[in-house]
């Protein structure tokens, strides 16, 4: 009787079916849990607003690393974006860096005021297909970019549409005698 009676008690209004003030056990659950998500929600909306500050215009974009030979996606490759325009000894022309997925993509931030970009390769187990000339950042957000093949070992020609926000580009993963000759 008292979990029936407790299930039909109000729990905005203050009085209860016994007639208290407090409210029953099975309702101080609840409102902890209530007063917790409130909590969480305002302190996610206070972290997503403080680091958001005005006039601040940062670009996302997607590189798509595709095998040169046969266009399946290159995973594991280590890829990274410079800045051409960060000429002065003390900045470090790396903006970012980050390994490809599964799918051969890697999502990267763009800090406000780069406005092109070269991308390189990280490691020594994929040779690079598409030149290393700068992309320029609005373009890539705006339409996509699909960079060329000039690989000597294959020439898969990309079929796919342009998507915003994306890049493409193409390596070849090094065979083992390659990776050899290169550790020397």
């Amino acid at each position: 009787m008292g979990v029936v009676l407790c299930a039909r008690g109000m729990l905005w209004n203050r009085t209860y079916y016994d007639g208290n003030t407090d409210p029953p056990a099975c309702h101080r659950w609840l409102l902890i849990l209530i007063r917790a998500y409130a909590a969480l929600f305002l302190a996610l909306l206070i972290a997503t607003l403080s680091s958001i500050s005005p006039g601040q215009s940062t670009s996302f974009i997607t590189v798509r690393v595709l095998n040169a030979k046969n266009g399946r996606p290159l995973k594991g490759a280590m890829i990274g974006l410079v800045d051409p325009k960060r000429e002065k000894p003390n900045q470090n022309p790396i903006i970012t860096s980050a390994k490809t997925d599964a799918d051969g993509v890697v999502n990267f931030r763009i800090p406000e005021g780069v406005t092109d970009i070269v991308i390189f390769y990280g490691d020594d187990l994929v040779d690079r297909c598409t030149p290393p000339s700068p992309f320029s950042v609005d373009e890539i957000v705006r339409s996509g970019v699909i960079g060329a093949n000039n690989c000597p070992h294959g020439k898969f020609q990309y079929q796919g549409m342009r998507k915003p926000g994306e890049l493409i580009i193409f390596g070849r993963p090094l065979s083992w005698w390659e990776t050899m000759k290169r550790s020397e």
